[in-house]
């Protein structure tokens, strides 16, 4: 089983269809969470992911909309009612661990949860579990944002994510021959943002990388309404997902 669950496509900006950035990808029982945005944890209960189903959590950078669950999250593992075999290993790019004491001088001992979970910066090598592999990279859009790709050992298949990006070799490299990438496409081709993408850009990233499944998320809400993908098809002809909250992607 290799699975994606879209817990939040959308951004910062309240939408009454989208949540903000959420990413739950399943290697047979078990869940790796990517960037969870606040409520993630909440959204990925309605799904069935309970906190004892995900071992590691991945950021890509330190922006709110992107952490807005860590605090959350390490608060719900301080309850005595929350249940034990629970331990996440948390991992965040450069810059991770100083974000993370900044928070513990505020919370204090009330996210202090050694004992049920590992918050530190990801390693230079990726990490290497015994049914997957992750590794990063740097992209471009804040000083220390990264992407990911996913790799499944027993298949070979391959997840790639970009967090949020401008166009870049460093996402064209994390994504290349994937079997699916979610891109973050935040705005349509007209009203292009420094530090991010568009539909026709994330085309030409999916062409350029040979991706297999192009998944388009993290819409601002200038995307509704408007043709998503006859801009992408001006770069991609592979298969194309707009992505959904609660969408289930089979990798």
């Amino acid at each position: 089983m290799f699975e994606l669950v879209v817990l939040g496509s959308g951004t910062a900006i309240p939408h009454k269809d989208r949540f903000a950035a959420g990413y739950a990808l399943r290697i047979n029982n078990k869940y790796l969470l990517f960037d969870p945005s606040a409520g993630t944890i909440h959204r990925a209960a309605k799904q069935g992911i309970a906190l004892k189903d995900i071992s590691h959590i991945f950021f890509t950078h330190l922006h709110p909309d992107h952490t807005g669950d860590l605090v959350p999250l390490l608060f719900a593992l301080k309850n005595p009612d929350i249940g034990s075999g629970i331990f996440i290993n948390i991992f965040g790019p450069e810059g991770f661990g100083d974000f993370f004491n900044r928070l513990k001088d505020i919370y204090g001992h009330w996210i202090d949860v050694s004992e049920k979970a590992e918050v530190s910066e990801i390693p230079s090598k990726g990490l290497s579990a015994e049914q997957w592999g992750v590794q990063w990279g740097s992209v471009l859009h804040s000083g220390n944002s990264i992407g990911y790709r996913v790799t499944h050992k027993a298949d070979r298949k391959v997840w790639g994510y970009s967090g949020d990006t401008d166009y870049c070799e460093g996402i064209v490299k994390l994504v290349g021959n994937a079997d699916a990438a979610v891109l973050e496409c935040s705005f349509p081709d007209e009203l292009k943002s420094e530090g991010h993408l568009t539909p026709s850009l994330c085309g030409k990233i999916a062409r350029e990388g040979n991706v297999r499944h192009l998944v388009l998320s993290h819409f601002y809400p200038q995307c509704d309404g408007v043709d998503i993908i006859a801009q992408c098809r001006k770069e991609y002809e592979g298969k194309i997902t707009l992505a959904t909250d609660y969408c289930r992607i089979s990798i």
